[in-house]
C-alpha cells in the first residue's frame, strides 16, 4: 500500500452504492493486511487473486483483464496471485 488511512479501517459498514473514495494499489503479502478493508478489487492484468474476505476464510478469483469487483477484503496475497496491476478500493 502506498498510504494508510486510518478512517477506512474504523468504516466498513460504508454504503455499498457510494462512490470510491480511495484507490491504492496493491503490493501482495502473505504476511500484512491491507491498510483498509476494500469495497472493491481491480486487476489490470487477468488472473488469480487470493484475499483474505473481511467476514472470515479466504478466496481465490479468477479476474480478465480490466474487471472490478465488489469485494471486502482484509489482505491480499502473494501466493496463489498471478494477476498484476491490482488496485484496491474502498
Amino acid at each position: 500500500m502506498t498510504q494508510a488511512v486510518d478512517h477506512q479501517i474504523s468504516c466498513v459498514a460504508a454504503d455499498w452504492r457510494a462512490p470510491m473514495h480511495w484507490v491504492a494499489v496493491a503490493t501482495p503479502s502473505d504476511t500484512l493486511d491491507l491498510a483498509f478493508v476494500t469495497r472493491a478489487i481491480r486487476a489490470n492484468v487477468a488472473g488469480t487473486i487470493k484475499v483474505d474476505l473481511y467476514t472470515g476464510g479466504s478466496v481465490t478469483m479468477n479476474f480478465a483483464a480490466g474487471e472490478t469487483r465488489s469485494v471486502r477484503a482484509t489482505r491480499v496475497y502473494a501466493a496463489g496471485t498471478t494477476a498484476t496491476g491490482i488496485e484496491v478500493m474502498a
